[in-house]
């Protein structure tokens, strides 16, 4: 399931990582919430961008 994070890097109806994890300093939690999301975005991307073995079956043309 991806992660939707707000412009606070905070998962969108979710705990922040903030919250999540106290001892380590909103900024970097910051940090890691957007290298999260940039990977979840990343390897969505990916998947979608992937050719399907049902799309590859289509002959071309059709």
């Amino acid at each position: 399931a991806a992660v939707v994070l707000d412009a606070d890097g905070r998962p969108v109806g979710g705990v922040s990582i903030a919250s999540a994890t106290p001892h380590v300093p909103a900024d970097l939690a910051r940090h890691l919430g957007g290298v999260v999301g940039e990977l979840a975005t990343a390897i969505s991307r990916k998947l979608v961008d992937s050719p399907s073995p049902l799309a590859a079956a289509q002959p071309t043309g059709a």
